[in-house]
């Protein structure tokens, strides 16, 4: 059921980010004055909760404020609940587990008809929770270093400047970190590509050459696997 998977999902990111938006902040704020403090001790002389003091040399102190936008709490939840309720193998015809999850024997029959055996469902879901850890890892990262990115132009230039850097290259820096932890999770999630070799001896596929199924005296016919079953004139063979 799709629709309850959407449901799920929005319904359990915004708990979640209700119940963890000010712990995550705060934790972020803290970090960020720690980092801050091994470039410029008396840069930064307090915090209070996800409030950093900066000190600039020869200019005013002021404080800055890692709000919940600013947290990399959101993109991480949504990138966990979309390896969540991304569907499994068994519900993709012929589809590999993807690249973290190779189950250590060959799926079964039944496996590949709708079900799978328990070892390819652990291991579907142990690359779940790879790909959600390497990509909330890059996010979150990627956040830090915007935040601790724009605390020191502030403390090298002044409020202003903060300001200024936060809202454009933080901001182009924040889409690109975002949209890498994403694609990451996709390569580290989706089946990966597999070639399809033409079945020795397979009665429904045929190599006789596609043109001279309906001109005979075209030369040169390029010679291709076409399967019979789906050739529109399979009625018309003799």
């Amino acid at each position: 059921m799709p629709w309850l998977h959407v449901l799920l999902a929005v319904g359990g990111v915004a708990l979640a980010f209700g119940l963890l938006a000010d712990p995550a902040r705060i934790a972020e704020a803290h970090l960020a004055a720690l980092t801050l403090r091994t470039i410029d001790p008396r840069g930064v002389p307090r915090t209070y909760r996800a409030d950093i003091l900066l000190a600039p040399g020869g200019r005013a102190p002021f404080w800055v404020q890692v709000t919940p936008a600013c947290s990399s709490l959101a993109p991480i939840l949504g990138l966990s609940a979309l390896a969540t309720f991304l569907p499994s193998p068994g519900k993709l015809a012929n589809a590999s587990p993807g690249r973290l999850a190779k189950p250590r024997r060959r799926v079964s029959r039944r496996s590949r008809y709708g079900g799978a055996s328990r070892r390819t469902r652990g291991g579907w879901w142990r690359g779940r929770l790879v790909a959600a850890a390497a990509a909330s890892s890059a996010v979150f990262l990627g956040n830090q270093l915007r935040i601790d990115a724009s605390a020191v132009s502030g403390l090298v230039a002044g409020r202003l400047t903060l300001v200024l850097f936060h809202n454009w290259v933080g901001s182009a820096f924040g889409f690109a970190y975002l949209l890498g932890g994403y694609v990451l999770m996709l390569w580290l999630l989706l089946p990966a590509e597999r070639s399809s070799p033409m079945p020795a001896g397979d009665p429904l596929w045929s190599t006789e050459p596609v043109d001279a199924r309906f001109d005979d005296g075209v030369a040169g016919a390029t010679v291709l696997p076409v399967p019979r079953a789906s050739s529109p004139f399979r009625g018309s063979r003799r």
